[in-house]
Order: C-alpha cells, then structure tokens, then sequence
C-alpha cells in the first residue's frame, strides 16, 4: 500500500548513551517510588541496565 513510497535511510544513528542511561534512571525513580515503594538498591539497578545497553552495542 504505503510501503512502496518508504525510502530507505543509510544514515547512521547518533545516540547519546549517557543521556539515554540518565533518561532510564529517571523513568525507573519514577516506577519505584509510584508503582512499587522500592527506595533501596536504585544505584544496583540502574548499574545492571547499563551494563545490558553496553553489552547489546558492544561498547
């Protein structure tokens, strides 16, 4: 249908990784303290994510 018309990029994608880890802490203060009360062990679970990021782009 629409998909005859999508031109392909071949652009390469910048992401700001340390803006994107600080955006993920933010959204998982947000998810304990409002969702699950868990104000312990923020530093631990933010570190795990970052790891997982690192490893899935191979930094």
């Amino acid at each position: 249908m629409y998909y005859d018309r999508i031109i392909p990029m071949k652009e390469e994608l910048s992401i700001d990784i340390i803006g994107l880890a600080g955006a993920c802490s933010y959204a998982l203060d947000c998810i304990e303290a409002e969702l699950v009360n868990i104000k312990n062990k923020h530093g631990k679970r933010v570190a795990y994510i970052s790891i997982c990021m690192a490893e899935y782009w191979k930094i």
